[in-house]
């Protein structure tokens, strides 16, 4: 378990870059406006198809929009509080930059992973939130379920960026395929799980989840 002063170092140092991500108002406000805004649009997209056809194979917009804003907010984790890892931890890789880490008594994987903050992650935080109160899902009777659900999918996206953040370390110059199959990753959190079916429902919704904890 982590003791008091390692708690508080790690505390100290996301906090410094949240304050990074401060330090630039304009960009710091652009970033989360147009994070925002892309969310937003691909619901707009969705809810289209919905309006149509109403229901696709069980599923309402209800629950694409619940669906959505707990993708979204558990992924906003990463980029406000573990930015470090993903392309920066595969490029210090690539460089050798890990020597620096390697000689102070932190252990390596947290403190470069709470050194850097990505303020993109406020505008999906805030629209996770958004939605989950819209979609009507979050009750009182439910909200411990919900909040079990934003954990577990957290860790899973936090488990598969350090999982391919670590591939420059069995193969050179794959930081950019990395980050890149943390994103399809990402994107495929982010369609409804009816659209699945045979094989491909076997692959995505069983094989690549058990891998993920394994």
């Amino acid at each position: 378990f982590m003791d008091k002063n390692t708690f508080t170092f790690y505390r100290r140092l996301i906090k410094t870059g949240l304050k990074q991500s401060f330090a630039l108002k304009g960009a710091f406000f652009c970033r989360m406006i147009f994070m925002i805004f892309n969310n937003l649009m691909m619901l707009l997209a969705w809810g289209l198809m919905f309006k149509k056809f109403n229901t696709i194979n069980g599923w309402n917009f209800n629950h694409f929009v619940f669906m959505t804003g707990l993708a979204v907010s558990s992924f906003s984790i990463w980029p406000l509080f573990f930015r470090g890892t993903g392309i920066y931890l595969a490029r210090m890789i690539e460089n050798g930059d890990l020597d620096a880490y390697l000689l102070q008594p932190r252990k390596v994987l947290p403190h470069i992973a709470c050194s850097v903050s990505d303020p993109s992650g406020f505008g999906d935080l805030l629209t996770g939130i958004i939605l989950l109160s819209y979609s009507g899902f979050v009750t009182f009777d439910t909200i411990l379920i919900v909040l079990f659900c934003f954990v577990c999918a957290t860790i899973c996206f936090l488990a598969i960026n350090i999982c391919v953040s670590s591939l420059p370390f069995y193969i050179n110059k794959t930081s950019e395929i990395g980050e890149r199959i943390f994103y399809m990753f990402f994107s495929i959190s982010n369609y409804p799980g009816c659209i699945y079916s045979g094989y491909m429902k076997l692959l995505f919704c069983t094989i690549f989840p058990v891998g993920i904890i394994s």
